[in-house]
């Protein structure tokens, strides 16, 4: 996650956020009634991608796996669209977290519009939050089968970071504070508390399987015609990586995949 603030702060955040978020039983029971519930499907040209599910040629992260471009201001952004994936917890993961989303910044500053999804309470299971901004918690608890769209965006007048939950047709954006400079922008999958170009603090992300990333967006354009950069994530001593796929035809859309190691 893209932010100046120290791992334990935001960690203090999210606890305190906690209160408000659904038990997963009941988030279950709630999906299980939501039979004319809107699913946002990936466009026809854009699901193009190849039956082997091939890796990319990638770079190695710590704590990011996605497509990444950089932009020599700091005008920048960054959009996705994805379906929130159900993490499966075991009873040793607790405090395991992951983000799916986008994300962009300049170094301290940085923001982010993620579902974040962790492992916690007693017993464990997975707790949901929708974050943007840098380290605001949004109002609305996204849940495993919404369909989301996340934006991130940077300019000389205004840094904005939104969340949509196209599922249960909710939304909310937060501005964020960034210096000038150089700047990078990327959408994916991260488990870190405070992510990569700084400070590296990576925790365990718990197993996803597969997460469908689509209409995706850096710098305005599509990852292929930005010259992303496809990087998989693999955390020093772990036992598990995240994979990135190849880009559809389309160069917008593309698969992440959690493995055992």
């Amino acid at each position: 996650m893209l932010h100046a603030a120290s791992p334990g702060s935001h960690r203090t955040q999210r606890r305190a956020h906690r209160r408000q978020v659904v038990p997963f039983a009941v988030v279950l029971a709630l999906l299980g009634s939501l039979g004319s519930a809107l699913v946002v499907v990936e466009p026809a040209e854009a699901a193009t991608t190849s039956t082997n599910d091939v890796a990319a040629a990638n770079a190695t992260s710590q704590d990011f796996a996605g497509y990444q471009a950089t932009s020599q201001s700091a005008i920048t952004s960054a959009s996705v669209k994805f379906t929130v994936p159900a993490v499966q917890c075991g009873p040793n993961d607790i405090d395991d977290v992951e983000l799916f989303g986008s994300f962009v910044g300049v170094l301290p500053g940085f923001g982010e519009a993620a579902v974040l999804a962790e492992c916690g309470g007693n017993p464990i299971e997975p707790l949901y939050y929708g974050l943007i901004g840098e380290t605001y918690p949004a109002s609305f608890t996204p849940r495993p089968g919404d369909a989301v769209r996340t934006t991130v965006s940077m300019s000389k007048t205004a840094n904005v970071a939104r969340l949509d939950d196209l599922t249960q047709g909710l939304s909310e954006s937060s501005s964020f504070a960034t210096p000038q400079g150089p700047a990078v922008a990327y959408d994916g999958v991260s488990s870190a508390l405070c992510v990569s170009i700084g400070c590296g603090v990576s925790y365990p992300a718990p197993n996803f399987g597969k997460v469908r990333m689509f209409d995706a967006k850096l710098n305005g354009v599509t990852p292929r015609t930005a010259g992303a950069t496809a990087v998989n994530l693999l955390v020093q001593n772990a036992t598990f990586a995240v994979a990135t796929r190849e880009l559809n035809a389309a160069g917008n859309a593309w698969t992440e995949v959690w493995k055992n190691i």
